[in-house]
């Protein structure tokens, strides 16, 4: 709670407000009901500017979706982002085989 006052007083303060919106396709893997190993494969990734709209008295951050965007307000990520999050807990604290030979194949950076 401490942090969350904090970083909304800063943002307040300094009349913060967003600038760029993030967009993707996201697939997930998961084995049911294991943590264990999670992995998320995002796709189509794009940041979009959402710098000069009116900000409506702090209401509305974002641009009116009826708006045409200019290929000046969006930049495409022409690769995809492949996330591995191990819960490693107890006595075992070492990844699966299959990760380490993954993140050691050279297929991944």
């Amino acid at each position: 709670e401490q942090l969350v006052r904090e970083i909304t007083q800063v943002c307040v303060s300094k009349q913060l407000v967003p600038t760029v919106r993030t967009q993707c396709m996201r697939t997930a893997f998961q084995i049911p009901f294991d943590a264990t190993v999670r992995i998320s494969l995002d796709t189509n990734l794009c940041m979009i500017s959402e710098r000069g709209y009116d900000l409506n008295g702090m209401h509305t951050w974002h641009r009116n979706p009826e708006w045409i965007l200019q290929p000046t307000e969006i930049t495409r990520f022409p690769h995809a982002v492949l996330e591995i999050k191990l819960e490693l807990k107890g006595g075992n604290m070492t990844a699966p085989k299959w990760v380490t030979d993954l993140q050691n194949s050279g297929l991944i950076y």
